[in-house]
C-alpha cells in the first residue's frame, strides 16, 4: 500500500502541482514580510502559516484556508502532539502518569476531533453532487485508490483518514519545526548566516527570486538542512508520510533560500544570540 501511495503521490503531475502549491505560498510569505519590514515579525506564526498553507494546498486544493473550524481543530491536535507525553521516556510507567495528569484523554479527545472532520471532508468528496474538480488533490487521488478494484491492497476510509492525518501531522510540524530552528541556529552564527546568504545571491544573481530548479545547486544551504537534522533528531510522532519524502526536504530547502535571499536576519534588540534557546 505505501508503495502505491508513493508512487503515485510522485508522478510528474503530482509533483508538478506542489511545485506550484509551494512558490504559491512561499511568494505570499515574501510579500507579508516585505510588508512588516523593518518592523519586528513573529516568524514563528508566518513559518507555521507557510508550512499548513503548503500541504493544505497539497491535500484539499484551492479552498484549503477557507474554514476556520478546520485550523482550530488542527491547531488543537498540533499542540496536543508537541506536549510533553512521559510515555515517550518512560513506556511502562508513562501510560499512567500520562492517565493521572489528564493528557492521555486530552490527546485522544483532539485527535478523534480532528478525525472526525477528517470524515466530514471526505464524505463531501465521495459526494456525487460534487463537481469534478479542475485539478486533482490529494483527497481525489486517496479515493480514487479506494475506488480502485485493481489494487493488490484494500483501501479503506479508515487508511485514507490515517494517510490525511500523516500528512499533515508530519508535513506542517516537520516543516515549520525545522526551518525555525535553522533559522534560529544561523541567527545565532552570523558566520554561517553570513556565508549561506553569499552562496544563494551569488549563484541566484539578478533574478527576482529562488526558483524550485536552483536548491539543488545551493550545497551549503543543504548543509545547514542536514546538520539542523542532525542537531535536532525530529520525535518519533512528528514523522509522517511526508518525513519519508524528498517532497519535506525539498519544501524546506526552497523556503529557507528564498527567505535568507531576500532578507537579512537579526535578533531583536532586547535579546542577545546567545539568549536563544532551542531546547523543547
Amino acid at each position: 500500500m505505501h508503495k502505491i501511495f508513493i508512487f503515485e503521490l510522485l508522478s510528474m503531475k503530482r509533483v508538478q502541482y506542489f511545485a506550484y502549491a509551494r512558490e504559491a505560498k512561499v511568494d505570499k510569505l515574501i510579500t507579508s514580510l516585505s510588508q512588516a519590514s523593518p518592523k519586528p515579525v513573529n516568524l514563528n506564526e508566518k513559518i507555521f502559516a507557510l508550512a499548513d498553507g503548503i500541504i493544505g494546498t497539497i491535500a484539499f486544493g484551492k479552498i484549503y484556508g477557507t474554514d476556520q473550524l478546520f485550523h482550530n481543530v488542527l491547531g488543537e491536535a498540533m499542540n496536543m502532539l508537541d506536549s510533553f507525553l512521559a510515555e515517550d521516556f518512560f513506556p511502562r510507567i508513562g501510560r499512567i502518569i500520562d492517565a493521572l495528569t489528564g493528557l492521555s484523554g486530552r490527546l485522544e479527545k483532539s485527535f478523534h476531533q480532528f478525525d472526525g472532520y477528517l470524515q466530514m471532508v471526505l464524505d463531501q468528496y465521495l459526494d456525487h453532487a460534487r463537481p469534478k474538480p479542475e485539478q486533482e488533490d490529494l483527497v481525489d487521488f486517496l479515493i480514487r485508490l479506494m475506488k480502485d478494484e485493481s489494487n493488490i491492497f484494500r483501501v479503506t476510509e479508515n487508511c485514507v483518514r490515517a494517510m490525511l492525518f500523516d500528512a499533515f501531522m508530519g508535513g506542517i510540524v516537520t516543516t515549520s519545526t525545522t526551518i525555525l530552528r535553522a533559522m534560529s541556529e544561523l541567527k545565532k552564527n552570523p558566520r554561517v548566516m553570513n556565508k549561506v546568504q553569499a552562496g544563494i545571491r551569488n549563484y541566484i544573481g539578478k533574478k527576482a527570486k529562488v526558483e524550485g530548479k536552483d536548491v539543488s545547486k545551493l550545497k551549503y544551504l543543504k548543509m545547514v538542512v542536514k546538520e539542523t537534522f542532525r542537531l535536532y533528531p525530529l520525535r518519533p510522532q512528528w514523522l509522517g508520510k511526508l518525513h519519508r519524502l524528498d517532497m519535506r526536504d525539498t519544501i524546506i530547502e526552497f523556503s529557507l533560500a528564498n527567505i535568507l535571499y531576500w532578507f537579512d536576519w537579526e535578533v531583536s534588540n532586547d535579546m542577545k544570540r546567545e539568549d536563544i534557546i532551542m531546547e523543547e
